[in-house]
């Protein structure tokens, strides 16, 4: 693997994989900054939303990350430098994890990894398998770096894959420093497990709209296209056009249509049903209740079958 050059200081703060698309605040070590990541879908491992880094006790957002960061992620002391590891897609591990950088918001650095030694553990598990000797026994290190994959101390960052091998990252020279022999490294290096993360997780039914907004004048998305179409809706089984429909809706209540599609019986695109639709949901406003606290946005998703 190439030598790789980190512009960043970490702080002692990491969480657990996340890929259920929960939004989620972080407090960065020294409690002076924030870092608050909104997704606008609760679909599994979307990037859809935006991450917002502020000033704790000011509350002024110093730059924003235009994706949602959903899997392992850290804020560095000053602020400046957020750390983002994604490891499995669909439940899934992924041969080839991937971390990035970014720094003031824009991207530093990306590499691949390779897999988390924690999958592996998770295996044996689910056979029911743990060794009384090896690595994997209860009591060694390296089950510890497999149940700690990615975990910060005072002053190295070290993250743990298969083989075993282990990756160390000095925060305060800000570069990679060490890859090798996860065990023997481990051993001469490790003094802590850090603490349970500060990561707050959004899971408040609030944060979890679950119907379709109403227009200002408290028409629904249904009656809006059986109007644009002049068609009924109506059940799969008898429907003649079948409509795909998603849009973004923002706070000012404008919506961003980012999914269209109309089907005939044949599965043929119906253009000029599409287009109808099109014109009838872009110069409508709709309410925004349904938009969860915090967010600058959300992603509504319907499907309908019209007659």
């Amino acid at each position: 693997m190439r030598h790789l050059v980190i512009l960043l200081q970490f702080i002692a703060i990491s969480v657990a994989a996340q890929h259920t698309g929960n939004s989620y605040v972080l407090h960065n070590e020294t409690g002076r900054f924030e870092l608050a990541s909104l997704t606008v879908t609760h679909n599994a491992d979307n990037q859809i939303g935006v991450t917002f880094i502020l000033g704790h006790q000011e509350k002024d957002t110093l730059y924003r990350i235009e994706s949602y960061l959903n899997g392992y992620v850290a804020l560095s002391n000053d602020g400046r430098t957020v750390a983002h590891l994604v490891t499995e897609k669909e439940g899934k591990p992924l041969d080839a994890s991937n971390i990035t950088f970014y720094r003031d918001g824009k991207v530093f650095d990306s590499v691949k990894l390779a897999k988390l030694i924690s999958y592996d553990l998770k295996d044996v598990l689910a056979m029911n398998r743990l060794p009384k000797s090896g690595w994997l026994k209860n009591d060694s290190l390296l089950h510890k770096m497999a149940t700690n994959p990615f975990y910060i101390t005072d002053d190295r960052l070290f993250i743990s894959f298969n083989d075993p091998i282990l990756m160390v990252f000095d925060m305060n020279q800000m570069f990679h420093i060490y890859t090798g022999n996860g065990a023997n490294h481990f051993m001469q290096n490790y003094f802590s497990i850090p603490n349970p993360p500060r990561r707050e997780e959004m899971l408040d039914v609030k944060y979890f709209p679950k119907d379709l907004p109403l227009t200002l004048s408290g028409q629904s998305l249904e009656k809006l296209i059986e109007k644009a179409t002049d068609k009924h809706t109506t059940e799969k089984s008898i429907g003649s056009s079948k409509v795909e429909i998603a849009f973004l809706l923002s706070r000012n209540g404008v919506p961003t249509l980012t999914q269209l599609e109309v089907e005939d019986a044949k599965g043929e695109h119906d253009h000029e049903l599409e287009e109808s639709i099109r014109r009838s949901i872009e110069t409508t406003k709709f309410s925004t209740d349904l938009i969860p606290p915090r967010h600058p946005m959300w992603l509504f998703e319907a499907t309908y079958f019209l007659k």
